[in-house]
This record gives C-alpha cells, structure tokens and sequence, in this order.
C-alpha cells in the first residue's frame, strides 16, 4: 500500500510538473537562459487550453495574455490582451481557432487609440480605421464581403495621402497618390496586385518623365557608418552598475521619422533597468536628421526600430 501510494504522489509530482512551464527570451524574443532574459513566459494548463502570461522581467509587468490550445503557442483561442513596457494596453481582441474575430483595438503608449477593425474568420471587415497618437486619423478602409475594399489615408496635416480599391488585398484599378502639400504624387494602375503603368509628379504637381521606382525605407542621412559613430560617441555605460551573466546589454528604441526626417515620439520597446532606457532613449531623441521614407514618389512618415548596445568594459 505504501508502495502505491508512493508510486501515485511520484505521478502526480510529474503530471503537475507537465501542466506548467517556464519560458526565457532575450530581447529579439528568442529563447534563451534566464540570466540574459529579458521577457518570462509562464504557460499552465487551465480546462483544456493553455494559459499564458508573458511579462516584462525588469518591469515585472504583463506583456502579454491569452490562451492557446497547444502548449508551443501556435493556435490561440478567446480574448487577448498585449501591454506596452509602461502598462498601458497596446492591443486587445478575440481569436477563434487562431483566427481573429470579432473587434480588435489598438492603442499608443500615450493612451490613444491607434486602430480599430471588425474581423470576420480572420479576415477585416466592414470598416478599419487608424490614428496617430496626437489623435489624428491615417487610415481608413471599408472591407467588403466580397473581398473588395476601399482605403483612403491622410498625413498628420490632414491633406490626402492615398486613396483606391483593392480585391483580395491585392491593389486593383487607378489609385492616386499625395505629396503632404496636397498636390498629387503619383497615379498608379493595377490589376490583382499588378502594375500596369504609372505616372508621377513633383511637388508642384507637375508630371515628371522619370518614373523610376525610388522607394526606400528611412535611414540616417549620412550613413550606417556614420550612424554607429554617432551612437559610439554619445552613448555611455551607467555609473556604478555592472551586468552580470554578460558584458553586454541591449535596448530597443521605437521612433517616427517624419516627412522632414527629423525623430519624433521616440519610446523604448524592449526595455533594459531605467538608467539604460534612459540613456538609449536621449540618443534617439538628440539624433541628427534621418532621410524620411520614399513610398510612391514621395515623402512619407515611418517607423524604425534601433538596437542600442551597451558594452561594459572588462577588468
């Protein structure tokens, strides 16, 4: 009797053990040992589904919440809450078998919404609308049944920034494109996601022979170079502070570059201990200009994502 009883708390121990896991991840989300983690995950399996909660390590706050039906996290199910590193909500919504249903809403770390759209078996539907955090309408797009939509999009100033039709998400027919002036950038024909022919024009609004397609991302205007030597130069290690596991750590700095290419709205997004964040943070801010994004023939706002390392010396 005894025997059996010993062997049932053994299987217990271990069915116990098998319901509830630990997870570490480093800054780009990947796995990794504890002593260099920067998010926890914690997973326990509740009345069939598993229950996760991701958390910032240092902030010891919600990153994220929901459930999912198998313990790798592939297929989430029910409502869904993420945070920003500050605590306030970032986005909530609702998965059905891993498909998202229902409304979804998004919100800026200031508290402002930033997105709202209705979704059906994992596709949009009826009406989406984005705004920036100073609460100024982007985007909005009305999704059909059918699986034809109309999205029209203005700059923080309120002139149109595009406007046009798609099917199946795919650009469809003669879409138009505006300098933030409001004159016209670019006109645009395509069939199923495919050009067909183009014009643009300057920012007089006058057509242009050169049609060549000078799209790029945002990036520092002198240079990746230059960008490093910039940061070398005005990032310094916190006084009276050593890591331990590691003779680096690493910081992600979120910002806007405008139409002008200056920073603006810089926040941290993957966050070290407050004196890093602090210091990654005042890099981006004191920045010199970026080059601002090209996108059909014109200026445009965009988002960047910079890795700040900090190296401490060793003895």
């Amino acid at each position: 009797m005894k025997r059996l009883l010993s062997i049932l708390l053994v299987l217990i121990a271990i069915t116990s053990s098998a319901q509830k896991l630990e997870k570490f991840y480093d800054f780009r989300w990947h796995p990794c040992d504890s002593y260099r983690a920067r998010y926890y995950a914690l997973l326990e399996f509740k009345d069939g589904l598993w229950a996760r909660s991701d958390y910032f390590i240092h902030e010891k706050k919600l990153q994220m919440q929901g459930n999912y039906h198998d313990s790798t996290c592939k297929i989430p199910e029910g409502i869904f809450y993420y945070f920003h590193p500050n605590g306030t909500l970032s986005s909530t919504g609702k998965f059905v078998n891993g498909k998202k249903e229902e409304l979804w809403l998004s919100y800026h770390s200031n508290g402002m919404m930033s997105d709202s759209t209705f979704y059906t078996n994992g596709k949009p539907s009826g009406i989406s609308q984005s705004w920036n955090s100073n609460g100024y309408q982007t985007d909005s797009a009305l999704y059909m049944a059918d699986g034809k939509s109309v999205s029209v999009s203005w700059f923080d100033n309120g002139t149109l920034s595009s406007a046009g039709y798609k099917i199946n998400d795919a650009m469809q027919g003669k879409w138009r494109f505006y300098h933030s002036n409001g004159n016209i950038s670019a006109e645009e024909v395509y069939d199923h996601g495919k050009l067909l022919s183009r014009k643009y024009f300057n920012e007089s609004g006058e057509e242009i022979a050169d049609t060549t397609n000078h799209d790029r991302h945002a990036s520092f205007a002198a240079g990746e170079k230059a960008w490093a030597k910039y940061v070398l130069k005005n990032l310094y290690f916190p006084a009276g502070v050593k890591i331990t596991g590691g003779d680096r750590a690493f910081v992600v700095v979120e910002a806007t570059v405008d139409e002008e290419g200056n920073i603006i709205n810089p926040e941290i997004t993957s966050p070290f201990y407050p004196d890093f964040n602090k210091i990654a943070l005042q890099v981006m801010k004191n920045a010199p200009k970026w080059l601002p994004a090209i996108d059909h023939n014109r200026k445009v706002r965009s988002t960047v994502q910079q890795p700040v390392t900090f190296a401490q010396e060793s003895n």
